[in-house]
């Protein structure tokens, strides 16, 4: 019979008359192992402990669940953490005991052609390592495993390293489940943990983060990159990259390095990689690893732009969304010839882009963008260069263009968004004063815009735009609407800007006075043929919206689904109102809490 015998560690193990670890892992608390996976799968550290007390049979059930994560052990107490260190220690070293009396076994013995076996693993490494799924980082391991004081000289050759402790572990738990490899200081990593990292985590990962505020050796990513296999999905580079220092590769043999595409790769973010000392051969290397990736994320690229464009055109086939710039100012941001060179390297053309904050989007930028009008259907325009004339260019020239975004959503944060002024979003016929036909007008759904410059006279002193004749203000507002009605297959309508957007008064609700009325009597009515608007959104607007024009909107937009910024003295009439004939339609009066 098994006896327990108590480890100074947080739980026991099963072991038999002689010593060894008990094997026999088939028993179940319900005769199920279904069963018992559902229900431990349900429990947290500390009940599984308390029912490991029940009787053996459970604690023998139950053990190997209590494996599965073990990032408990970065806050036990010192002992605990000591003892845990030993553990993996013994079992180390026992290992190492038993491939060494097989290797002299072997010398000893004269079998002429036998294939040498392979070594026999320690009990505890081969039965509860492939029950780990979840391990502190390795940086904390490390400083785990780390023994209280160095060892003495006399005994510093049996002595295990906490690298070499680590690397014990990762060995023996194949199933650990990694979603994400981060550096955040990769140089400042030794060779010895870098390598281990690329030998053991980065294969399993789905996504790795490489960032540095110092310039990092080409070799250190060729290291850990090439060691990426089919399942690597996203990389995040923020870094310059230096050349491979002279007679020095960290002990890798770049022979051997995995030179296989990554199947699986679809997202790609180069940030700060301004530095112009990167070698050209790891950028070629990095591209064409690229043959799958769909997104593009690119910030401050420097010099390498060029590099990059030819590797788009070269390597990366399947490209359809880039992201430019990011949502605050640098003054290395990308500069408007290397976002021109950029957007011209997508083969196929491009069906997203969006436009960050930094990015110097002028005259060669423009003009690269132009040339994929013809397949753009998501544009995010976020630009410091940009003004509202381009957003109307946008809508006037993009003949695919499904989602229109140049306000602050959530979605794609930036400091500042172009502002349309309302007569440029009219955009007459200087000869008929007719309306222009602008190419989105069938396929847009999504609109997300900030309209200004709209006389309000009915605000009194707070009017911030004055008219120049009577009823100025209501004429605008009506070709406003008129324009707003061609797009007949609109779904999402957002007017309103986001909570926090600008500084001082424009912070507050209700704050842009020279906006739509959204009232019948300013004409509304107009917008009656938008049966497929689902989403209306008046956030900070100074709208007039009440009881009647709600009911109009139920009854003239059969899927609208929700009205978010609604402001008014009729509120609770309508909330009742709404809760009687409507209630599938949701009405959210704060924007900071319903904006998503």
């Amino acid at each position: 019979m098994p006896r327990m015998v108590d480890s100074p560690f947080f739980f026991s193990f099963p072991r038999t008359r002689n010593g060894t670890l008990h094997t026999h892992l088939t028993i179940t608390m319900f005769n199920i192992p279904e069963l018992d996976e559902m229900v431990c799968r349900k429990l947290k550290r500390q009940d599984l402990t308390q029912c490991l007390r029940v009787c053996k049979k459970w604690h023998q059930a139950l053990l190997p669940f209590l494996w599965r994560d073990l990032t408990c052990i970065r806050c036990i107490s010192e002992g605990k953490k000591e003892a845990f260190r030993q553990m993996v220690k013994d079992d180390y070293l026992q290992e190492r005991e038993l491939r060494r009396k097989q290797k002299d076994d072997k010398r000893n013995t004269e079998q002429s052609t036998q294939k040498e076996s392979s070594p026999v693993l320690s009990n505890l490494a081969q039965h509860y390592g492939p029950r780990v799924l979840v391990l502190p980082v390795p940086m904390d391991m490390l400083r785990i495993l780390e023994p209280p004081e160095p060892p003495s000289k006399k005994g510093r050759s049996k002595e295990p390293t906490a690298i070499e402790l680590l690397r014990h572990i990762y060995k023996h738990c194949p199933a650990i489940q990694l979603p994400q490899v981060t550096f955040t200081h990769a140089k400042e990593v030794s060779d010895d943990v870098l390598k281990t990292i690329a030998e053991f985590l980065v294969p399993r990962t789905r996504s790795v983060h490489i960032s540095s505020r110092e310039r990092i050796e080409s070799w250190r990513l060729k290291c850990l990159l090439s060691q990426c296999l089919s399942k690597l999905e996203q990389l995040s580079l923020k870094a310059d990259v230096s050349c491979i220092e002279k007679g020095r590769n960290g002990g890798f043999d770049g022979e051997n390095w995995n030179w296989k595409p990554w199947s699986s790769f679809k997202e790609l973010d180069l940030r700060r990689c301004r530095g112009s000392s990167g070698p050209i051969s790891f950028w070629a290397w990095l591209w064409k690893r690229c043959g799958y990736v769909e997104i593009l994320k690119v910030g401050s690229v420097g010099q390498i732009a060029k590099s990059l464009a030819e590797g788009m055109r070269d390597h990366m086939p399947k490209l359809r969304e880039i992201h430019l710039g990011s949502k605050i100012e640098d003054s290395n941001g990308l500069k408007d010839d290397g976002a021109a060179a950029i957007l011209s390297g997508c083969r196929k053309g491009w069906k997203v882009v969006k436009i960050g904050y930094s990015v110097e989007f002028k005259t060669s930028a423009k003009e690269a963008l132009a040339k994929h009008f013809s397949t753009l259907e998501e544009l995010v325009m976020a630009g410091q260069h940009l003004k509202g004339s381009d957003v109307v260019w946008a809508l006037a020239s993009a003949s695919n263009l499904r989602s229109l975004i140049a306000l602050r959503d959530g979605s794609f944060l930036a400091h500042k968004y172009p502002d349309l002024k309302a007569h440029e979003f009219i955009d007459l016929r200087p000869t008929t004063e007719s309306l222009r036909t602008w190419a989105c007008e069938k396929s847009l759904r999504v609109l997300k815009i900030t309209i200004k410059d709209i006389p309000r006279p009915d605000l009194g002193e707070q009017s911030v735009v004055k008219e120049t004749y009577h009823g100025q203000g209501r004429e605008i507002q009506g070709r406003v609407y008129d324009r707003l009605a061609r797009f007949t297959n609109l779904e999402t309508l957002w007017l309103g800007s986001f909570l926090g957007q600008g500084t001082g008064d424009r912070q507050r609700l209700g704050s842009q006075k020279d906006c739509l009325e959204m009232s019948l009597e300013s004409g509304l009515h107009k917008l009656a043929g938008l049966k497929l608007l689902k989403e209306l959104d008046v956030t900070q607007l100074a709208t007039r919206i009440g009881l009647k024009e709600v009911q109009w909107m139920a009854g003239h937009w059969p899927k609208l689904k929700t009205i978010r910024g609604f402001e008014s003295v009729e509120k609770q009439e309508v909330e009742t109102w709404i809760h009687e004939c409507h209630p599938y339609i949701s009405l959210e009066c704060k924007a900071s809490s319903s904006r998503p």
